[in-house]
């Protein structure tokens, strides 16, 4: 689970990330194969947000940070989908899905409506260790400083020093899609729909060790008036054995 102190530094990289996200090159993603979830073999573990009671399999956050304060009362659930809420005074929540494992994939079917510019709803594997940012870190679905929610980013954190790599895609993301990724020892891909959008195989960026999926509604500045909402249908993780 996201410490205070990992909170505190998410701020600052999150306005680094912004800038350079302007400059960075959207992944087209027109003709790219479909190597993703289509072709891969049965999930180990499944989770539908049809009720709170799901929520026994996930670790929930609870704590005020510099950011906000997270809350399961900013957790609903109806027609069988979890809605994150964040309010204008940056009561927001996340949820973490462990334990994780080295090597595998996860598959998240959400859609985010129109909101606040910082309310920034993310997926990410997060190390077990809670060694981060040494540990690593996969966001394979960001927005940031997009009120409308028409792009969506993947960001590879790495190194004691928080290095970052990422790319960009514009999808309308107040529809459903789905969002995965998938880490081998030779490769890290992340999706949208099945088709690719990000992908390091420098092995020198990799996690280290084991990582777990973690949702997360984020207050990331101060244009939170407008308030968020993030609507989570379904969740995935499968094997090494399942994505190879």
């Amino acid at each position: 689970m996201v410490t205070a102190a990992v909170n505190a530094f998410f701020k600052q990289v999150q306005t680094s990330l912004a800038t350079a996200a302007r400059t960075a090159a959207p992944a087209t993603g027109t003709a790219a194969p479909r190597t993703g979830p289509a072709t891969w073999g049965a999930p180990s573990r499944t989770v539908n947000f049809t009720d709170a009671s799901v929520l026994s399999q996930f670790v929930v956050y609870t704590g005020t940070y510099p950011e906000g304060t997270r809350t399961p009362s900013a957790l609903s659930f109806s027609n069988g989908t979890m809605t994150i809420t964040g309010d204008a005074q940056g009561n927001d929540e996340g949820i973490a899905w462990t334990p994780g494992q080295k090597y595998g994939g996860w598959e998240v079917r959400l859609r985010v409506p129109a909101g606040a510019a910082n309310y920034d709803p993310v997926l990410l594997l997060w190390p077990d260790a809670e060694n981060w940012p040494k540990g690593g870190e996969v966001d394979f679905m960001e927005m940031w400083d997009d009120p409308t929610r028409q792009t969506v980013n993947s960001v590879l954190h790495y190194g004691p020093s928080n290095k970052q790599i990422r790319a960009s895609v514009a999808v309308d993301a107040t529809q459903w899609h789905t969002y995965a990724v998938k880490w081998t020892s030779t490769q890290i891909t992340t999706y949208v729909d099945g088709v690719p959008l990000f992908t390091s195989t420098n092995k020198s960026q990799f996690p280290p060790g084991a990582m777990h999926l973690c949702i997360q509604l984020d207050t990331m500045g101060p244009d939170i008036a407008a308030g968020a909402t993030m609507e989570v249908a379904w969740a995935k993780q499968y094997s090494l054995a399942a994505v190879t």
